[in-house]
């Protein structure tokens, strides 16, 4: 029996065991290999649908999956994939005790980059979810030029195949400083609820019909105490996670709406999407949202106006919503700076672009006690009215009736609704 077990060693694993080891009973240690073709092909093996559950519309990017040695039992294969659904609000609270240089902070729906995360361990596969939500919240508004920063600001959350949360970690500066393993004292940083919105979207040949649709929402709450930096599966999945690459733009364009939002931007708006790919869906459902607004408010879509400013204010706020207020400060930034528009009209936009913004973070604690997306929008929608009709708005009316085309800046009023 001695000399059968030993062969198969030698066979199966030439390098990794002795007969001494195995007559002195110590386990061989396994060197688990792991490529991208093996993840992909256990994939495609078990996924019938690019849909789960009919919720959610995935577009799986193996063009950029990259794949690293985990240790010498577990290997692991990270791949993105760009999404129509799976809105994300996450709220947390700390005790101020340890973490006392940030406020209590809301993300809803802010920058989020999707990964897929196959693991093999010896034989056995399993798929994980990485979550990577950047905040740039600590950057100062109007550094448009240096909107990333050297270390990572945010939090990543790695889950299994329900959904649930394995581990997660807040980040400052590329450090890690408060996680779901506790801390010495057995304090508590962090009370996070994650609640996910799974939505439906019906296309016909790529064609939006109905939705998005919210189907269910479900919450949890987790306890994140000091900080560490979690176990090896889950900063080899961060790393994994953090990187780019030039297959998610192609694949994103396949989503419904985003080649038709993508044929409006401007070279400035170009470059920014082409490095932040997984902001187009997004970007995108900001754009159209506040295109059908502005007609179900104003029957009006020019550029003086009322109106307007409105669909200013909703687009930028929509967008806050989506990708978080700093992406959102500079996809508005690029989109004036790039339109080639008259000083006076870039002004206007550019103040009514802001006060989207200013309106969403004002907002966005009450934004994250609603119930889904559908009513954040709602309740978005009623600020910027309120804005305008109030004139915190500017609209561009000319100077005086014996010089029509020289404009300048007003308030807005409450006029222009639709009938």
């Amino acid at each position: 029996m001695k000399k059968v077990i030993a062969l198969i060693c030698i066979v199966t694993f030439p390098f990794a065991c002795k007969n001494s080891d195995i007559e002195k009973g110590i386990s061989p240690q396994i060197e688990t290999e792991f490529t991208i073709k093996e993840a992909k092909d256990w994939y495609e093996s078990t996924q019938n649908t690019a849909r789960t559950n009919g919720q959610d519309e995935k577009k799986v990017v193996w063009q950029d999956a990259v794949q690293k040695k985990v240790d010498n039992k577990q290997s692991i294969v990270v791949v993105p994939f760009v999404s129509t659904g799976g809105y994300i609000g996450i709220k947390s609270n700390h005790d101020g005790r340890k973490v006392k240089s940030k406020d209590d902070s809301d993300h809803m729906n802010a920058d989020v980059k999707r990964t897929y995360v196959f693991v093999k361990t010896e034989e056995k596969v399993e798929m994980m979810e990485m979550r990577i939500i950047s905040d740039d919240s600590h950057l100062q508004k109007g550094k448009f030029q240096k909107l990333e920063s050297d270390g990572f600001y945010g939090s990543a959350f790695l889950l299994d195949a329900e959904g649930q949360v394995i581990e997660g970690a807040f980040y400052e500066n590329g450090k890690v400083i408060a996680s779901t393993a506790k801390s010495e004292r057995g304090r508590i940083n962090y009370v996070v609820m994650i609640c996910v919105d799974f939505v439906q979207i019906v296309t016909v040949n790529g064609e939006v019909v109905s939705g998005p649709a919210v189907l269910s929402t479900t919450c949890t709450t987790y306890d994140f105490g000091g900080g560490g930096g979690g176990s090896s599966l889950f900063s080899s999945s961060f790393a994994g996670g953090s990187g780019g690459g030039s297959g998610s733009l192609s694949a994103v364009m396949t989503l419904p709406n985003v080649l038709p939002f993508w044929n409006t931007l401007n070279d400035m708006e170009k470059d920014y999407f082409t490095r932040k790919a997984h902001l187009l869906p997004g970007a995108a459902a900001a754009y159209f949202e506040a295109e059908g607004l502005v007609y179900i408010f104003y029957c009006n879509n020019g550029d003086l106006g009322n109106w307007n400013a409105f669909k200013h204010g909703i687009w930028s706020a929509l967008l806050s919503l989506n990708v978080g207020p700093m992406n959102a400060l500079s996809i508005t930034y690029n989109h004036e700076e790039g339109s080639g528009s008259a000083q006076v009209l870039q002004d206007m936009d550019d103040h009514n672009n802001q006060m989207g913004i200013n309106l969403y973070t004002s907002l966005s604690s009450y934004l994250n006690t609603l119930p889904n997306y559908g009513a954040k929008v709602l309740a978005l929608t009623g600020a910027v009215l309120g804005a305008v009709g109030s004139g915190t708005g500017q609209r561009i009316l000319p100077v005086n009736a014996q010089h029509p085309s020289q404009m300048s800046l007003h308030p807005t009023t409450g006029g222009d609704r639709c009938n």
